[in-house]
């Protein structure tokens, strides 16, 4: 419950700030078969976030879907020629 105070403050706070900004869009134009508009997912590393790996971020490349992608580790020896 604690989360979701915090979650809904930072909805409230980015709705409140991007209100004016180019693209900011208050009537969205899709509607399903029922008539009901449908709303794009909102991700962040606010809403989002991975129990087993908390160094996971939400992330995006441009023509994809924001998603939850991982950190990668890499260690290397280089006295004994070992990649891990």
């Amino acid at each position: 419950t604690a989360r979701k105070k915090l979650v809904e403050r930072h909805h409230r706070w980015k709705e409140e700030e991007y209100k004016g900004m180019p693209g900011h869009v208050d009537d969205p134009k899709q509607v399903d078969d029922q008539g009901n508009t449908i709303r794009p997912k909102y991700l962040s590393n606010h809403t989002h976030y991975s129990p087993t790996d908390p160094d996971a971020r939400i992330s995006t490349k441009p023509g994809k879907a924001r998603q939850l992608n991982y950190c990668g580790q890499v260690a290397v020896d280089d006295a004994h020629h070992v990649i891990t």
